[in-house]
């Protein structure tokens, strides 16, 4: 997410909706790529803050996490996790 315009940017992750006001985690970025380990079956958004001297704009974007069985790629049971990447890099300016 990081530019050479914006050192820092605050980020917001909600339980499903933005409006819906659930708040999962609150934090800063400071490089390009940030991870964060949750939960499957849930949906998320986040809100991330891009801070100028002459104006703020907001980025918004969601995905959901879900599991899915896949016995024929293991010799066991196996699951894999299907979404969860969220794109918030700033665009357009």
């Amino acid at each position: 997410m990081k530019n050479d315009t914006y050192d820092t940017i605050p980020l917001v992750v909600y339980r499903d909706e933005v409006n819906d006001n659930n708040i999962e985690y609150i934090d800063t970025a400071y490089g390009g790529t940030y991870y964060l380990y949750s939960p499957v079956n849930q949906k998320y958004a986040v809100k991330v803050e891009y801070a100028g001297a002459s104006k703020t704009t907001y980025v918004i974007d969601a995905t959901k996490l879900t599991r899915k069985r896949v016995s024929d790629a293991c010799d066991e049971t196996c699951w894999i996790i299907e979404g969860g990447e969220i794109d918030a890099r700033l665009k357009f300016e």
